[in-house]
């Protein structure tokens, strides 16, 4: 953590990670220099990596790219259980292809999504992909600039998935309507 790792380095460290990791389960890799272009190694790490549990890229800087690629990896993913992406500011499109990832990944149980610059139309696919998501038990998507509409549509997708039990939406505004569901949720 707060290395100042640079995208290159990002390649130099996940290759070892794939060839003889057979004893390291939690990985913080979090506070670096890491671009969208690191986003193609942690993709290949992410896939096919089948020891690494925890992984936290948090604070670094894998915007749009960088976001899709780690879903991408993410979605083939069978064991990694916690991901942090919070502030790597990948916005709608980075959180839609997370979202299509929760769809097919059945392993991850605590995703941390905070200050990503997700607004509306990445809070609904998100909200979709919940539907449909068995795993996940913890989802922090706070400080995001999303309406209550897109809030209502999160909270849909909440209140569909059995698994989640901790649910991070401070700093997003609730309406009456994403109240109501709250309190349905809650019964």
């Amino acid at each position: 953590s707060a290395c100042g790792f640079s995208d290159d380095d990002c390649a130099c460290l996940c290759e070892p990670l794939l060839d003889d990791n057979r004893y390291l389960v939690a990985v913080d890799l979090s506070h670096n220099k890491f671009r969208e272009s690191a986003g193609q190694s942690l993709k290949e790490l992410i896939s096919q990596n089948d020891t690494i549990r925890t992984l936290d890229l948090s604070w670094n800087h894998l915007r749009r790219k960088g976001a899709i690629d780690v879903a991408t990896g993410l979605g083939r993913n069978t064991t990694l259980t916690s991901l942090n992406l919070a502030y790597n500011g990948f916005g709608d499109e980075g959180a839609a292809a997370i979202g299509q990832a929760l769809t097919e990944n059945e392993s991850l149980e605590r995703l941390n999504l905070t200050n990503n610059r997700i607004s509306n139309r990445g809070a609904i696919r998100v909200g979709e992909a919940l539907k449909k998501n068995q795993s996940l038990q913890s989802l922090k998507i706070s400080e995001n600039p999303i309406s209550p509409y897109g809030v209502r549509y999160l909270l849909d997708g909440v209140k569909v998935c059995n698994s989640l039990i901790q649910l991070d939406i401070r700093s997003l505004p609730v309406d009456v309507n994403g109240m109501q569901i709250l309190i349905d949720i809650n019964k």
